[in-house]
């Protein structure tokens, strides 16, 4: 029986005599075997990133939020102004819970409030309210878990399976970097006849050969990026697999400083809007990528920054404001290594190519989407004769 590395890549003569080493015939049939147990998950991930790429146009559609006549003038939002309309717009039982600017979350130009539609003991759900940046009035109000744009970013995300779904992505993430190196290996040529396979299509042969043709085609010129996305969609999910020196943990203070923060003398209420003023204070020249309000199981307001202008997302740059006494302040910036975690996010996000970042999305996206199939077409092609083989 010819190994499933002989089908599965059949150039000719010298090519072909030469492939039949025992190394690359290993490499081709894990190849082949990884690709068929993440082919599936590979098209899904696929599909799901091109629609998420358009996730502002569909929430705003499936919303009826996010209108903007303008950008805003203001150089600090006005976050108490905000809150009260946001109270407004969500109910008296709104509890206010956080900021997010604009392109933060998802990109976007309006800011948002979010929070829970009423306390957890009622069964309050997390809400949202979108806001007009020019106007500063509020444009729509929302359950972000009844949208279907939210659905399809844990489908993204963790196949709606929570922790142990996180996980087992990050590992199918990791999985498609391996197949891009592996299909490298493999590509590489071991005769000059076989050098021009990859840089065109051929129309002849049936479905297997133009298959096995554009298999190549996508996997050639596109396995770089293949490769950056899988390691990056990993390090989205799972940044602890990662070294600790670009992997910085900025979620919250540790213990002392928790503690340093909550022990204040001043017994003020410290608002959101005077925190985000102590913040901007204490990193000069920067701006508030999102922010989270103090509250009963949080003694501090957690003010995200961005002080180089390059990551809207999570920010390079955390404040920790007292609630309790506004000159009581933490700040913790990234530096050196540590920028190259939040620097894979934004690849994988598609934020770092500014006004290219949908056509990129989807350009990537599709290539996920034609390995997956033209994959899964070669492995059960050339396996299904040998298993009718076997029970024969």
């Amino acid at each position: 029986m010819n190994s499933l590395s002989d089908q599965i890549q059949p150039p000719p003569g010298k090519a072909r005599r030469a492939e039949r080493g025992p190394v690359r015939r290993w490499i081709a049939d894990l190849h082949a075997w990884i690709g068929a147990f993440v082919g599936l998950f590979v098209i899904l991930v696929g599909s799901t990133g091109i629609a998420l790429g358009f996730a502002y146009e569909l929430m705003r559609a499936e919303t009826g939020g996010f209108d903007v006549t303008g950008l805003s003038t203001n150089d600090v939002p006005r976050i108490e102004q905000m809150i009260a309309r946001a109270q407004d717009a969500a109910g008296p039982e709104f509890i206010p819970l956080g900021y997010v600017g604009p392109h933060g979350e998802i990109v976007n130009p309006a800011p948002m409030i979010y929070g829970l539609s009423a306390a957890p003991e009622a069964g309050g759900e997390e809400q949202v309210i979108t806001f007009d940046p020019a106007t500063g009035e509020a444009t729509g109000s929302f359950l972000l878990h009844d949208t279907w744009t939210h659905w399809l970013i844990d489908l993204h995300y963790e196949l709606l399976a929570g922790e142990i779904g996180v996980a087992f992505m990050a590992a199918i993430a990791l999985l498609v970097a391996l197949l891009a190196l592996a299909g490298l290996v493999l590509w590489w040529p071991v005769a000059r006849s076989a050098l021009a396979k990859p840089f065109s299509f051929s129309w002849r042969g049936n479905y297997v050969r133009k298959s096995f043709s554009l298999h190549s085609l996508v996997g050639f010129w596109l396995a770089l990026p293949i490769l950056l996305w899988g390691i990056s969609g990993a390090y989205w999910n799972q940044p602890e697999w990662f070294p600790a020196a670009i992997s910085p943990q900025l979620e919250g203070p540790d213990e002392t400083t928790t503690a340093w923060l909550n022990e204040s003398d001043c017994n003020d209420a410290i608002t959101p809007e005077t925190a985000m003023s102590s913040a901007l204070a204490a990193v000069p020249r920067s701006s508030v990528v999102e922010m989270h309000f103090a509250a009963p199981w949080q003694p501090y307001h957690a003010v995200q920054l961005d002080a180089r202008g390059a990551d809207q997302l999570d920010g390079d740059t955390r404040a920790w404001v007292s609630a309790t006494c506004s000159d009581r302040v933490v700040v913790e910036q990234l530096r050196g290594a540590e920028a190259t975690g939040p620097l894979l996010k934004a690849l994988h996000s598609g934020r770092i190519f500014g006004a290219f970042r949908q056509l990129v999305i989807a350009l990537v996206g599709l290539s996920f989407i034609t390995i997956g199939v033209t994959g899964l077409i070669l492995w059960w092609r050339r396996i299904a004769p040998q298993r009718r083989q076997v029970r024969n």
